[in-house]
């Protein structure tokens, strides 16, 4: 396996962690759920934060019971732990299974219209990096594209969200050879500056760029000019 493929993998999982992973709830968005389940919800985070993965799938189980019990299937609430459950499995390669529960999720935030777009581009992407894990290129892409949109939609170009967005996408198209396309993304994400630490990923994608270019010296250090 080339090195450049490696390090893109490497990347694209971390930046689907620090992304994609639904922190707890505020407590606001917690009011009406019962106490054991707001501490099972919590402690679930907790273990996926810390990659125990077997404890959190457990504990996220637990919490989609009872929030479907008490909120029903189709709620924001439930939405929220399928996510989570994406996210677990996306972690452990099982990418079918992430797929599953990122639909469930997506359906069930689209029926909520314009209060719940911004997790809707976030699952959107979500789906992106599995199918792009899977080797499908064109879902990957449409996926992609569909994020973007809402992004664009709510005004978010200047986002951490649209930035980390530009950075998987650049990643794809840096993976399926369209170099062009994915200096162009990179080069986009590089003129957003938020509070997020990502600026590592931003220019170790443009040193990959480099790299599938053979210029050896500037992929090591980019932005060098013989």
């Amino acid at each position: 396996m080339k090195r450049s493929f490696i390090t893109d993998k490497i990347l694209l999982l971390s930046v689907l962690f620090g992304l994609l992973l639904f922190t707890a709830l505020s407590a606001a968005a917690q009011q009406g759920l019962p106490e054991n389940e707001k501490d099972t919800y919590t402690k679930a985070v907790q273990e996926l934060k810390s990659g125990s993965y077997d404890l959190a799938l457990n504990l996220f189980n637990t919490s989609l019971r009872i929030r479907i019990e008490k909120n029903g299937s189709n709620s924001v609430p439930v939405a929220n732990v399928l996510t989570n459950l994406g996210v677990i499995k996306s972690q452990l390669g099982s990418y079918d299974q992430a797929i599953e529960y990122y639909q469930k999720a997506a359906t069930i935030y689209f029926q909520e219209g314009d209060n719940k777009l911004k997790q809707l581009a976030s699952v959107q992407q979500n789906l992106a990096i599995c199918f792009s894990e899977k080797g499908d290129f064109e879902k990957a892409r449409s996926y992609y594209e569909n994020s973007e949109r809402i992004y664009r939609t709510l005004m978010l170009e200047n986002s951490a969200d649209y930035e980390d967005l530009l950075i998987n996408q650049t990643l794809l198209f840096i993976n399926y050879n369209d170099l062009a396309k994915a200096e162009e993304l990179n080069n986009s994400a590089l003129g957003i500056k938020t509070l997020k630490k990502s600026e590592f990923n931003k220019w170790n994608n443009k040193g990959l760029i480099f790299f599938k270019k053979k210029n050896y010296i500037q992929s090591m250090v980019p932005g060098f000019a013989a």
